[in-house]
């Protein structure tokens, strides 16, 4: 299996840089901050798989919308 790490890298960073968890970290905490641990913690779950349902469309069908 080869993997390229610079591309990898190039990748991580650019999504790193686009989610922005260090910025969110504070607006989150402020919204939930009257809300139970569980309740925390489905929110979180319910906003990675969002998320990963958004990249994973854009990087399937991106082409195409940006091809217009």
């Amino acid at each position: 299996m080869n993997i390229d790490f610079e591309f990898f890298a190039l990748c991580f960073s650019s999504l790193f840089a686009l989610v922005n968890p260090v910025g969110i970290v504070p607006i989150f905490i402020s919204i939930t901050e009257e809300y139970s641990t569980k309740e925390k913690n489905k929110i979180i779950l319910n906003s990675i798989v969002f998320s990963f349902f958004v990249l994973l469309s854009f990087s399937l069908i991106g082409d195409l919308i940006f091809s217009f």
